[in-house]
């Protein structure tokens, strides 16, 4: 219910993979995620003997990547993709904590990733990459904006 982004991984060569592709959806509506974090993934697509289903089962998605683990066809599609979906929902910044507000320390180590930190006097400084669902908890600590290469402020 809380990830930002949902493989749904399939067995595109399976008899019954449109029927198993209808179930998942029916309990994904019924926990009321947001079809717009699925991403269908159709997986053994080098077995897949019939173009047109294959077709169908790439209408049920809103994005879908075809893809063969056992071949590697389609593995760097689906890192860009996984790629381009968190560039758009993440934001990398930096932050100065004041030591009274550390609980936005365990914030972003649990929902986002520590790019570099340094414990001061003043605080927590860091560069980190995080969701922007999680933005407005952070407001009056970023400390301005991010150069990728850039250390924390000391």
């Amino acid at each position: 219910l809380h990830a930002d982004l949902l493989l749904f991984v399939l067995d595109a060569s399976h008899p019954q993979a449109l029927q198993q592709v209808d179930a998942v959806y029916e309990v994904l509506r019924e926990l009321d995620v947001d079809e717009d974090r699925i991403v269908g993934v159709l997986n053994k697509v080098d077995a897949v003997t019939d173009d047109g289903e294959l077709s169908v089962l790439r209408s049920r998605f809103s994005q879908s990547v075809t893809i063969s683990a056992v071949t590697r066809v389609g593995l760097d599609e689906l890192a860009d993709v996984v790629v381009g979906r968190r560039s758009t929902d993440w934001e990398e910044l930096q932050l100065l904590v004041p030591h009274d507000k550390a609980r936005l320390h365990a914030l972003v180590h649990q929902h986002g990733e520590v790019l570099e930190e340094a414990w001061e006097d003043d605080g927590w400084h860091a560069r980190v990459s995080v969701p922007r669902r999680i933005l407005w908890q952070l407001e009056g600590v970023i400390a301005g904006g991010c150069d990728a290469g850039a250390p924390p402020d000391a």
